[in-house]
């Protein structure tokens, strides 16, 4: 009777223990399902990334904290990236995703009659294509990319008679590695978070920023004597179109 007992009770761990198996899988939005059920798992994921809002505000109130008793300076900034993700396989999937940043920066400056007013705007648009593995048919996932970006420039100066205006763009070819996340709140489907390390390489293609700035103004040095221009193109390749990129979204699979 207690032989029969114990039996009775090591059958119900294992079955418990293959239960508890399957419902962690769904509930940490596991993909490692083959065949028919994979089948019925949900495929698509849209998510917005906030990583471009976050610095594109954060711009705006920091200019404007650091400048708060000059009411003669302000600044602006906002951004945002969607992204669309299709999966193919349990280990495999596509995505498409397109960013756009912008930040602002007024200045006014008086001096006897004359009143000048400067506006200058920097923003940033890429197109991008991604592949993404998931090696343990999971959360994780590395992959990569490749797009197109470019940064446009402008700036305006009006005087009381007369107003003056530049506008530089620069395109670039993009790639760049990516690691991260997608996690599943829940079973797989509805409300999902993704988040990604990587870095994004930036060829730029004809002229840099640096150097249209230079040819407009034959030569742009600052009072130190240092090449504006060179500086520019250096913030550029690693803030605005490359450099270390982290990707905070959250969205919806279905």
């Amino acid at each position: 009777m207690k032989k029969k007992g114990l039996l009775v009770l090591i059958l119900a761990i294992i079955v418990a223990g293959g239960i508890f198996a399957q419902e962690e899988d769904v509930a940490f939005g596991g993909i490692n399902q083959n065949g028919s059920d994979f089948d019925l798992l949900p495929k698509n994921t849209i998510v917005l990334d906030i990583g471009p809002t976050i610095i594109g505000v954060g711009y705006g109130v920091a200019i404007n904290d650091l400048f708060a008793e000059e009411d003669d300076i302000s600044g602006s900034g906002f951004g945002f990236a969607i992204q669309y993700e299709r999966q193919l396989t349990p280990k495999l999937s596509v995505a498409g995703r397109f960013a756009y940043m912008g930040l602002g920066l007024d200045m006014t400056f008086s001096e006897s009659l004359v009143t000048i007013k400067t506006s200058s705007d920097i923003s940033t648009i890429s197109i991008d294509a991604y592949a993404r593995y998931y090696p343990w048919e999971k959360n994780f996932f590395i992959g990569g990319f490749l797009g197109y970006g470019n940064m446009s420039y402008s700036a305006s100066a009006t005087d009381n008679k007369s107003k003056e205006s530049i506008s530089i763009t620069t395109h670039y070819f993009k790639l760049g590695p990516r690691l991260g996340w997608r996690i599943d709140f829940g079973n797989p489907g509805g409300f999902v978070m993704d988040t990604s390390f990587g870095w994004d390489i930036a060829i730029r293609m004809g002229a840099s920023t640096g150097s249209q700035f230079n040819k407009l103004f034959n030569g742009f040095e600052d009072f130190n004597g240092e090449d504006e221009g060179e500086v520019f193109d250096f913030i550029e390749s690693l803030f605005f179109v490359g450099g270390p990129r982290l990707t905070i979204s959250f969205g919806w699979r279905f």
